[in-house]
């Protein structure tokens, strides 16, 4: 073999060693089990019921790539449905491996006892923390643990037909960033003919808490929960009446349209429709209003999430949900639990889901490749979700309560009595804040 062609066949076997430890490296090969052994199945229940379709994509995939593991995923219902029936299946021994919530349920899930903390299961460097972005780890820590992974973390964001605006004489490329103009533009749709209404939103605990986190105000005591549990509200704060009396404004002026009580789907399709010239909605929406502007005709655009004027943005809290591990499985199947969780977070995973949702890439690396690529020059919507989240302060975290839903169901009842002119905004606060300080007392004496 003459000396050339020992030199060509070097290269060739270097370069397919290079390719191999690539492939390993971001979890393409080789499973951590033998193929020889039984598969471990996985069960894997989540709350997206609009990209199910999408997961059990996902959940074919991880099991091809590692096929000693075989996962399955089954939709639940909504975020509240789906912790119902884990913890009653947990209860009779019966829990899935893995499981999603959203941030009304992950401390309920945590002191439920049934879960098991991701940070007991990982070996020190088996992932690199570093990696991921730190306003994400934050929202899944619970007293100094990583209690779950990051996945469908989002927040709320402005969207606007640019359409209906030039119809109302508004500019489409100067969307409003304070309550004060988000009133003057709705005026001015309603009052041109634009659109039956200025803007759209479910009524929801969402806003409320958001709003709260802007204008730097906790919602609890105890640094909202984050410093043990809480057992006050701050329901008659300063930024608790803005909010309430800046929602009661719009309602009052049939400028803002509710569409009821957690109606997502109802609110989207007003927009849509254009019945209303603007709406507010989750960042993991993008991709669906950018494709209906696209299917109705009209140019969709995307800003930050209105804040009152002459108050500082102090940044908005984190939504959406992380995934969780169960106890009580044996060892092969909670470690191919463990696999399943370390893949989704991989950095070509988290590209995936963001371009197909909408919800925040969880990778420095991730987002680097996203620049590269022109993903956030060619879809500057993306771009506007991202920076919100990477200009928000460090203490911007959404309360921590295992009652969440009690206790926001009450601030929602206490809105929709105001909307009904039964109560002022003062009055319905105050019946709600003694009613949530009963409840938060309740539950801090039960967990101790």
């Amino acid at each position: 073999m003459n000396h050339i062609l020992k030199e060509k066949l070097m290269k060739r076997k270097t370069i397919f060693i290079g390719l191999m430890v690539g492939l390993l490296v971001v979890g393409l090969l080789v499973p951590k089990v033998s193929l020889a052994q039984e598969k471990a199945e996985v069960s894997f229940w989540h709350a997206m019921g609009w990209m199910d379709a999408y997961i059990k994509r996902m959940a074919e995939d991880f099991s091809f790539y590692y096929p000693a593991t075989k996962l399955t995923s089954l939709q639940k219902g909504s975020y509240t449905e789906t912790l119902t029936a884990v913890m009653a299946a947990a209860g009779v021994g019966d829990a899935p491996h893995v499981f999603q919530t959203s941030e009304i349920g992950t401390k309920q899930a945590y002191d439920s006892g049934y879960i098991t903390p991701f940070a007991d299961l990982v070996k020190v460097g088996e992932v690199d923390w570093t990696d991921f972005l730190q306003p994400l780890l934050d929202n899944a820590t619970i007293g100094g643990k990583l209690v779950s992974i990051p996945w469908n973390n989002s927040s709320p964001i402005l969207y606007y037909n640019k359409n209906i605006f030039k119809k109302a004489g508004l500019n489409p490329d100067n969307a409003p960033t304070t309550w004060e103009d988000v009133s003057s533009a709705c005026r001015k749709i309603v009052a041109s003919g634009a659109a039956q209404y200025g803007i759209v939103w479910p009524l929801h605990q969402w806003w409320y808490v958001e709003w709260m986190t802007e204008q730097g105000q906790d919602i609890v005591n105890n640094e909202n929960g984050r410093a043990g549990t809480p057992t006050e509200s701050y329901l008659l704060s300063e930024a608790s009446v803005r909010t309430f009396e800046f929602w009661k404004q719009l309602y009052d002026e049939k400028l803002y349209v509710n569409p009821g009580v957690e109606a997502w789907t109802e609110s989207n399709q007003i927009f849509w429709a254009q019945k209303a010239g603007m709406a507010m909605e989750s960042t993991a929406a993008v991709r669906r209003f950018l494709a209906g502007g696209l299917e109705g005709g009209y140019e969709v655009g995307v800003s930050v999430l209105p804040t009152p004027r002459g108050i500082k943005r102090h940044g908005i809290m984190l939504g959406g949900g992380t995934l969780f591990i169960t106890k009580g499985h044996p060892e092969e199947e909670t470690e191919a639990a463990k696999e399943f969780l370390k893949w989704i977070s991989l950095p070509e995973q988290t590209i995936r889901w963001h371009k197909a949702t909408g919800y925040y890439p969880s990778r420095h690396s991730a987002v680097n490749v996203l620049e590269l690529t022109g993903w956030f020059k060619q879809y500057p919507g993306y771009r506007v979700a991202f920076d919100q989240l990477l200009e928000s302060e460090p203490g911007t975290k959404g309360p921590l309560m295992g009652n969440y839903r009690e206790v926001t169901t009450l601030i929602v009842n206490a809105l929709e009595k105001v909307f009904a002119g039964k109560l002022t905004v003062k009055e319905a606060l105050t019946e709600a804040k003694q009613k949530v300080d009963k409840v938060l007392a309740e539950y801090a004496r039960i967990v101790g």
